[in-house]
């Protein structure tokens, strides 16, 4: 994409996708591209395309890539945790930590004003929270509420319209 396109002040999609180890297929694959369908089409939904991708695939010899299980992300290098990964680290970090007085059956309220919900602190399912440089994934809100009872410089993520991410520090708890 060109600098000039993205830095346009009418430039409207700040997310990007760095791609690696890119394969081009033979032939393009025709698909169907349902309406609505802005950024992502849901080729399970099309067997046949899925298929034709298989068969491409199979007759190129692709690079062998380890997958990671802890990446980094964009910002300061912050180490990103799995659900599974964060339920350990939490169990053994916060096993001898109390709840913070006033915070039980509160929901916090963030610097900006914005109220833990349901409606904008999820993406993907998953709940995010940032503790001592490292971002932790919960499955859960109760299971992220009851960690952010237990300490007190968490910061947890609410997300956008556009799924951009911001971190939200507690400043006060109120009542749910």
């Amino acid at each position: 994409m060109p600098k000039e396109q993205f830095t346009a002040p009418t430039y409207k999609w700040f997310v990007a996708m760095k791609l690696a180890n890119v394969v081009r297929l033979p032939a393009a694959i025709p698909y169907i591209h349902k309406k609505g369908s802005v950024i992502w089409v849901k080729m399970a939904e099309q067997p046949e395309v899925l298929n034709q991708i298989s068969s491409a695939l199979e007759s190129i010899k692709l690079p062998k890539v380890q997958p990671k299980t802890i990446s980094k992300s964009r910002s300061k290098n912050t180490n990103i945790m799995s659900a599974k990964e964060t339920k350990e680290a939490m169990q053994s970090l916060l096993a001898s930590k109390d709840i913070l007085p006033d915070t039980k059956s509160r929901i916090p309220l963030s610097t900006t004003g914005k109220t833990f919900s349901d409606d904008y602190c999820t993406r993907d399912g998953l709940y995010h929270m940032k503790f001592a440089s490292k971002e932790y994934r919960f499955e859960s809100k109760s299971a992220l509420l009851n960690t952010l009872r237990k300490l007190e410089s968490a910061q947890w993520a609410s997300f956008d319209s556009r799924g951009r991410r911001s971190w939200q520090c507690t400043f006060e708890w109120l009542k749910n």
